[in-house]
């Protein structure tokens, strides 16, 4: 009976949704549909088809899935297909930021002329935001240029925010804009109410912005492009007053010279006026244009990127064989990294504890008291504490390359100290974290099949799926963690290695937590090694991402980051490293090393 009533609940609420449409759209004879693909011009405005609700939809939901059918309806109600097409510029990252900043344009116009749909709109914006993890994004390249551009010109446009989710990244990637690109927008705002007039300011944004937007197939938006600002001036909603204007001019940002920044890791570019621009790929990274020297760093995919765990490679029965394999392996080694580590332990445990407190009423019995305490059993005052210090909260990450020159000797050790340390310094109070990174194929994977199935287009940037692996998170107990920490030893996960994007990951996560004080070590054997990428890209392509990477890093001093090369002198690329000829001296190094950092 109650699965009865939900499917009628659902029904009615379909009905509802579909009236809505066709009344927002002004338009009697449109289906809409529900679970089926998404709407695309090609549908010529004859149906709309929208996500399909759940049995019991709840506040949330319903308000997501009215924003998702206002939206469909306000493309119908102010979208032209057509002209959409003849302005929509051939190249794909351009063409995207195009699509998006349209859809940006006609919800605009609805929040302005319908007041009842806005709500609906942000909350199908910031479901949005939310499912693409803005909420805990850190550097602008995580955030679409499409995305970024549309939110931003729906703030100008309509005077209202982008989501609370997405506030932070965005106020990142402000930074990144200079009065060239605030100017372009507030340009683009004036002519909301004019589609051919809009587009051709679309485009002045994005070749402000340096896309390359090609001539061809946008005859009729050019013939648009010279008359358009005389047309913005007389337009009935060009008028974003000096309040809706003000979002994008409270900014303090200081703004860089070139219209486009580089991503902040890149080499900086130039600050003449007359500078080339730069171009921008689909994954929101810029490419120069008629500049000399290295590439700055994109990646072609993220789609098939995987952040994984033990638990999530193989069955918790395999996680114990892989854990007595561990300890049976290192067996011979493991005494020696015991003492080394209980030395470690104990040096920490002095520094966190200064001195004692005498007379106390609980604690240690004080054995200079205990004559005091047998003749008066009630004596309260016969207890020693030990008299903590400010030894500051700290966190550490130990970064293990996972490629396939590690195998054999050099990973086995790398797990087992990376298990000990754990333990150890847990004792301590000192949270530690064991992260790995390789990459789920060799020689490029699926990203390398997409981008020959593209035509091969140049400098593709990175063309490998990345696996980054979570053995031990800083909130995860040693007990429960000892077991997933075996796999290190699995071969089949060892194949290449992208170092600055893992680096960059392990740093993100660090600058997540709350401790005081954040170290990240990187245990690795040499320099990075994608055979896909380093063929499709120019010579020291990813070398030349590790090095921006760890500038970065240490530049910003949010972290402490240290470095061991295994058999390689990493010393080239870390300020703060140590190489080791012998992987068996990697047990000392690694102690020697934290005390150090921990000192």
């Amino acid at each position: 009976m109650t699965s009865e009533r939900d499917g009628q609940g659902a029904a009615r609420f379909e009905q509802a949704t579909a009236a809505a449409v066709r009344a927002i759209a002004g338009r009697g004879k449109i289906t809409v549909s529900f679970g089926e693909r998404p709407n695309t011009d090609d549908d010529a405005g004859a149906r709309v088809c929208l996500p399909a609700p759940s049995a019991q939809p709840g506040t949330s939901e319903i308000a997501r899935l009215r924003g998702e059918a206002d939206s469909a309806a306000l493309r119908l109600r102010y979208h032209d297909a057509e002209l959409h097409r003849a302005g929509r510029p051939a190249n794909e990252a351009a063409g995207a930021v195009f699509d998006a900043l349209e859809r940006a344009r006609f919800e605009a116009l609805g929040t302005r002329n319908l007041p009842g749909v806005a709500a609906n709109l942000a909350a199908r914006l910031d479901a949005e935001c939310l499912a693409q993890g803005f909420a805990e994004a850190v550097d602008a390249d995580e955030v679409p240029e499409s995305t970024a551009y549309a939110l931003l010109v729906r703030r100008e446009a309509v005077g209202k925010s982008w989501p609370a989710t997405a506030d932070r990244v965005m106020q990142v990637w402000l930074h990144r804009i200079g009065p060239q690109m605030r100017g372009a927008v507030r340009q683009l705002v004036r002519s909301l109410a004019r589609q051919d007039a809009y587009a051709a300011g679309t485009r002045r944004l994005l070749e402000a912005a340096g896309f390359e937007c090609d001539e061809s197939g946008n005859e009729e938006t050019a013939s648009t492009s010279k008359n358009s600002e005389a047309g913005d001036a007389g337009d009935a909603d060009s008028g974003a007053s000096a309040k809706e204007r003000a979002p994008l001019d409270a900014s303090r940002a200081p703004s860089p010279a070139s219209p486009a920044q580089t991503m902040a890791q890149a080499a900086p570019s130039s600050s003449s006026p007359t500078a080339p621009q730069a171009a921008v790929d689909p994954d929101g990274r810029e490419e120069p244009v008629g500049i000399p020297g290295p590439l700055p760093y994109r990646v072609f995919t993220s789609e098939y990127d995987a952040i994984v765990t033990p638990e999530d490679l193989c069955h918790p029965r395999q996680l114990l064989h892989w854990r007595a394999r561990l300890d049976r392996e290192t067996a011979d080694y493991r005494p020696g990294m015991v003492r080394l580590a209980a030395r470690l332990q104990q040096r920490l445990l002095a520094r966190q504890n200064e001195g004692w407190d005498f007379e106390r009423e609980e604690g240690i019995l004080d054995a200079e008291r205990v004559a005091a305490a047998i003749a008066d059993p009630s004596a309260s005052t016969v207890y020693k504490a030990l008299r903590k210090s400010d030894f500051p909260d700290t966190t550490l990450s130990i970064l293990i390359d996972n490629s396939g020159s590690m195998r054999g000797l050099p990973i086995r050790l790398a797990a087992m100290c990376a298990d000990i340390v754990a333990l150890a310094l847990e004792r301590c109070a000192v949270k530690v974290e064991i992260l790995g990174f390789t990459t789920r194929e060799w020689r490029g994977g699926r990203s390398r099949d997409r981008w020959i199935s593209n035509g091969k287009p140049p400098n593709p940037g990175r063309l490998n799926d990345l696996c980054h692996i979570v053995y031990k998170s800083a909130s995860t107990p040693w007990r429960r963690a000892r077991s997933g920490i075996g796999i290190l030893l699995d071969e089949g996960l060892l194949k290449e290695n992208v170092d600055g994007e893992a680096l960059l990951w392990a740093y993100r996560r660090l600058l997540m937590r709350a401790e005081q004080r954040r170290i990240l070590l990187v245990l690795s054997d040499g320099a990075p090694a994608d055979e896909s990428t380093s063929s499709a890209n120019p010579p020291g392509y990813l070398e030349q991402h590790l090095r921006q990477v760890i500038a970065r890093i240490e530049r910003e001093r949010a972290v402490e980051l240290a470095a061991i090369g295994l058999g390689h002198d990493v010393r080239r690329y870390y300020r703060r490293a140590v190489k080791l000829d012998d992987p068996r001296d990697l047990g000392e190094t690694i102690i020697r090393s934290l005390d150090a950092l921990l000192g």
